[in-house]
């Protein structure tokens, strides 16, 4: 239910720890510890929701750097880029190249024994 929480929310803000708390009906130092009980924290959780929201920016639209970095709270795009590389080991460049190679090569054929 908490991913949920958190995915609800990605299409606007980032939420806070307090509004997440309140949507579960939590206080927020329970939700703290329901997160330890799982070996999370919420720092780890929305970083993991920033991570997934801006590869899906990245890969399934046409938008700029720009409006993904301000989407998934990045302050400019070199916070986005440095954040990529981070995760991938590769520029912004690679990963989207990667995405529009792997989805627009045609499938391979099956083959059949004769």
């Amino acid at each position: 239910m908490f991913r949920a929480t958190l995915r609800t929310a990605q299409n606007s803000e980032l939420p806070t720890l307090k509004t997440a708390s309140r949507q579960m009906s939590l206080s927020t130092r329970t939700l703290q510890r329901r997160l330890e009980e799982h070996q999370t924290t919420w720092s780890q959780e929305l970083q993991a929701l920033r991570r997934e929201h801006t590869f899906r920016l990245l890969t399934m639209t046409g938008l700029s750097l720009s409006s993904i970095a301000d989407r998934v709270g990045y302050a400019d795009t070199g916070g986005l880029r440095r954040a990529v590389q981070r995760w991938t080991g590769q520029p912004v460049s690679a990963v989207r190249d990667h995405h529009a190679h792997h989805h627009t090569a045609k499938p391979p054929t099956a083959r059949h024994n004769t």
